[in-house]
């Protein structure tokens, strides 16, 4: 079967949201906004394929953006649209601090600045890849510093308020936004609320079990967002609720083909999880990467401990990048 996914993109400055059915399994095509899309898209796509939807997603969600100081700066420049601040949640730490972990944005944004070349071809230059990318706290991060950014997110509502900040902020040119949730296979996934107001992704069937269903998304490979990086060097942040492992179990395509600089992986869940740990090492010594962790004396170390003990954040380098 042919696997559906959403594409945001930008246009001009107007935002728009395509919904497709590839042809090809879980291939996300790509497409770009205009008044004779549906007749390009039905033409690329055949007539069986009519019930494509565009609709303009020029929608406010502004009604509680805050201050955003990008990592590196004393003061706010951006601003950056969330939920209600309530509560201890990231939306409540924006808005009492204009920021969102400093610690790993601002590393990150350093790590990227020395990759870059700002002379080369566009393509060659250094972009973001945020997969989980949630309100786009490290999209508005990186973009605000001059970079581009692929960003995905299974949470329709999360895309929207990112889609606000980046046009309060005239940012839109630089962002490209799926809307999907990434896996190893291609299947419909229901995403959840929890009380925290996290969310999460389970398999459909277990959909109207524990938990509140926000949406239902189709999932996608790593291999499927070839066609969307904004450069073929790129730096990855990847947050996906336990699903890491998952998305690299798809990915040796994307490692092939795309000079991957850096990947920033959240190590909670898989502390916990001996087989998925030892497949993330694994994939990682097979392409020639290392782990490191940060430190607060601002610098990047090899973690040599045990892997179990590991800190929640981890950064994959080759050495030749540290």
């Amino acid at each position: 079967m042919a696997a559906l996914f959403l594409i945001w993109k930008f246009d001009l400055g107007c935002p728009q949201r395509i919904m497709s059915v590839g042809t090809e399994s879980g291939f996300v095509r790509k497409f770009f906004g205009g008044s004779d899309i549906k007749k390009e898209m039905h033409s690329m796509l055949g007539k069986e394929h009519s019930r494509v939807e565009v609709f303009d997603s020029n929608v406010n969600y502004d009604k509680y953006c805050a201050p955003y100081r990008l990592p590196g700066r004393v003061e706010p420049t951006h601003k950056l649209c969330t939920y209600k601040p309530v509560g201890k949640t990231i939306s409540s730490t924006i808005h009492e601090t204009a920021q969102w972990d400093a610690v790993n944005t601002f590393t990150l944004i350093s790590l990227m600045k020395k990759a870059d070349d700002p002379s080369a071809a566009k393509d060659q230059r250094v972009s973001l890849v945020d997969i989980g990318c949630d309100i786009g706290t490290f999209t508005m991060s990186a973009v605000g510093w001059g970079f581009e950014a692929l960003c995905l997110e299974a949470m329709n509502t999360s895309l929207q308020l990112v889609a606000t900040s980046l046009r309060i902020n005239s940012l839109e040119s630089r962002v490209t936004m799926i809307h999907n949730a990434i896996s190893d296979i291609h299947e419909d996934v229901a995403v959840k609320l929890r009380a925290d107001g996290h969310s999460f992704v389970v398999p459909y069937e277990q959909g109207n079990k524990n938990g509140l269903i926000q949406s239902v998304v189709k999932t996608i490979i790593m291999d499927d967002l070839i066609p969307y990086v904004r450069s073929r060097k790129v730096f990855i942040k990847i947050d996906v609720g336990g699903s890491e492992a998952k998305a690299l179990r798809g990915a040796d395509g994307f490692f092939q083909q795309v000079d991957v600089v850096c990947v920033l992986m959240d190590w909670t869940t898989l502390r916990k999880h001996s087989e998925d740990r030892d497949f993330v090492i694994n994939f990682f010594n097979k392409y020639g990467f290392v782990s490191y962790a940060y430190t607060r004396k601002s610098n990047i170390q090899f973690v040599n401990v045990n892997n179990t003990t590991w800190p929640r954040n981890i950064y994959w380098m080759k050495p030749a990048n540290e």
